[in-house]
């Protein structure tokens, strides 16, 4: 059974809010296309989130896609762990990863993000026989 192993992303944090001292953290990101009609994205790097039911893109990423109006889509509210809504519009796309496209759907917000977007649950990690994260070695395993 062919398995795709993608390096751990290392990004600077600050050590503490107003503090200029940073540290290495190491996140699960993997590159992708995203394509939706005659629109694509660059290459990206999103987010792997187990904890995420669905995949998201900030309103910047679904204007590239061509979303002009993300309220066009289907209506659905995201919670995360502060149990904050944020309003969300379903909209279907389709991502490019490691040379195989397979059709998506993407909660597109227009809530600011400090990242491009997740892949999550549906859309991402059901297109694929296991997702899993080597913490230790700092690699995401994905089995097709």
């Amino acid at each position: 059974m062919p398995e795709i192993r993608i390096p751990y992303y290392c990004r600077q944090v600050p050590v503490a809010p107003d503090v200029t001292q940073t540290r290495a953290v190491y996140y699960p990101w993997v590159p992708v296309r995203v394509h939706r009609d005659q629109h694509a994205t660059p290459r990206m790097l999103l987010l792997v989130d187990s904890g995420a039911d669905f995949c998201v893109l900030g309103s910047d990423i679904g204007a590239a896609l061509g979303i002009t109006n993300i309220q066009s889509g289907e209506p659905c509210q995201l919670r995360g762990l502060g149990r904050a809504t944020v309003n969300s519009w379903f909209h279907d796309a389709a991502i490019e990863f490691e040379g195989r496209t397979f059709p998506s759907r993407f909660a597109v917000t227009s809530e600011p993000l400090p990242i491009p977007g997740m892949l999550g649950r549906q859309g991402f990690f059901d297109q694929f026989k296991s997702v899993s994260f080597d913490e230790k070695n700092r690699v995401v395993s994905v089995k097709l």
